[in-house]
């Protein structure tokens, strides 16, 4: 006795899932996604589907106001010596769950092709998303990355960079945050994007 039989995808080979006929006849490939009133609307002309946005969980309230946040860090910078004149990171807007920051082109960035090297644009990252952690814990706390995974979209050419840094969740001794970084010599999308995690120090000498 014959138990199933496997169907030919639209993709070539055999499936016994979600290819197919539909009930109106019409076929879609595998991977097409949900179908029905309840689906994700889809784009014209390509296969991306829109997503809800990320939910955020925030277990702390935003402790700094922009310029306490922006003299913390400064302070920091100069503690490790590190410290230029003008500064390179400035943060142009501070939300509950969202920040927003502005990178100057430093003479260091630099690499072969008149682009921003990679260590340049971590080192934003890094700093902007230990802005968003050291903002919801009490005043003159710190935090250490811990965990940090960037993807380089583009290439950037030298320049200034803007960074937005997202929540996912901030709270108690660890942070999570969504960062985006964008160069206005390139409209064509984001130039990297990064997730970070942090260890925070409230209180941290």
């Amino acid at each position: 006795m014959v138990i199933g039989r496997a169907r030919p995808s639209l993709q070539g080979g055999f499936a016994h899932g979600r290819g197919g006929l539909l009930r109106d006849g019409s076929t879609r490939p595998r991977d097409a996604g949900p179908v029905g009133p309840d689906a994700p609307a889809r784009r014209a002309g390509n296969t991306e589907w829109h997503t809800r946005p990320r939910p955020t969980t925030l277990l702390a309230v935003l402790t700094h106001s922009l310029p306490e946040l922006q003299a913390w860090f400064d302070s920091r910078q100069a503690q490790g010596g590190s410290r230029p004149n003008p500064r390179v990171v400035t943060l142009l807007a501070l939300e509950e769950s969202r920040l927003v920051a502005h990178r100057r082109a430093h003479e260091f960035d630099g690499r072969p092709g008149g682009l921003i090297s990679g260590p340049a644009i971590v080192t934003f990252v890094d700093a902007i998303g230990w802005m968003m952690a050291v903002a919801h814990q009490p005043p003159g706390s710190d935090a250490m990355t811990v965990a940090l995974s960037v993807q380089f979209l583009r290439a950037a050419p030298a320049g200034e960079l803007t960074g937005e840094v997202e929540a996912l969740r901030v709270g108690g001794r660890t942070s999570v945050v969504n960062v985006t970084v964008r160069s206005a010599a390139v409209p064509a999308g984001p130039v990297a994007h990064a997730v970070a995690t942090f260890a925070c120090r409230p209180d941290a000498p």
